[in-house]
């Protein structure tokens, strides 16, 4: 079994740090918080090392979560260490393949990734860009390994600020939604608890009907709206005040902020 090495162990570099420690993957952890390793190795079999170049010379695969500003500083740190079939691992936001490459001068194969939030429990959607310099062997282990982190997909290089916008950012929205309709049904006198509980499961119970059916979103949406019903009041409504739009014009915002973090900055 592969031994992943871990730069950054925040919200989510701790969080796949756990899960995959959790299905019996060894992880060598470098963070510069005593805090954050503290939280990982309390409740994770990991081991934390004391800079981020013991990380890289010791693990077969090197992985990095920390902000997109710090991606140079980092890559620049561990290049000498990284060895020449090595894959090399960025969660950055926007920090594309081709800057990867130079930052690492030549040195191992670099390969972008974006999870989300949800992979903390399990239920995570992990997007791996194709253009990458990995063999097949190599592609079929971080592959393997990522599913204990929920489900995985290749995609091109030209897609992945389209990935960030649609599942690295889409939690959000889906929260936003989950609280919305929650305090809605507070309005129309249901507990608080009862309400959230209801909306989550409906949200879930709805995501895995997609998955699972293979109907259009459409299609499953009108199922629910009887002719003069109460459902298609509310769907009216919805179409109304630009739900749809609204969504669309936010993934489009999203994936414009990340295609402008991924420029390079001039220096000087």
């Amino acid at each position: 079994m592969i031994s992943f090495g871990i730069i950054g162990a925040g919200n989510m570099g701790g969080a796949i740090a756990r899960r995959l420690a959790c299905a019996g993957y060894p992880i060598l952890v470098y963070d510069p918080s005593p805090a954050a390793i503290a939280a990982l190795t309390a409740d994770a079999q990991v081991t934390a090392l004391d800079c981020p170049q013991a990380v890289a010379s010791q693990a077969d695969l090197v992985l990095i979560a920390v902000k997109p500003g710090l991606m140079d500083g980092v890559l620049a740190d561990i290049a000498p260490c990284i060895r020449a079939a090595q894959p090399v691992i960025s969660i950055a936001a926007g920090y594309t393949t081709a800057r990867m490459e130079k930052a690492l001068c030549g040195h191992g194969r670099p390969l972008r990734a974006m999870p989300n939030t949800p992979a903390m429990v399990g239920q995570g959607m992990i997007c791996l860009s194709q253009s990458t310099q990995l063999d097949q062997a190599q592609r079929a282990s971080v592959a393997d390994a990522f599913e204990c982190l929920g489900r995985v997909a290749w995609v091109p290089e030209g897609l992945m600020e389209a990935v960030t916008a649609v599942s690295g950012s889409g939690p959000a929205y889906a929260y936003m939604f989950i609280e919305a309709l929650a305090d809605g049904g507070v309005q129309q006198g249901l507990p608080y608890p009862l309400a959230l509980e209801a909306a989550c499961q409906t949200v879930l119970g709805a995501a895995t009907m997609v998955l699972e059916s293979g109907s259009h979103p459409g299609a499953l949406r009108s199922a629910v709206c009887s002719p003069a019903g109460t459902t298609i009041e509310a769907v009216a409504v919805l179409e109304r005040e630009g739900l749809r739009s609204a969504i669309m014009q936010a993934v489009a915002a999203c994936a414009d902020k990340a295609r402008e973090m991924g420029r390079e900055k001039p220096h000087g």
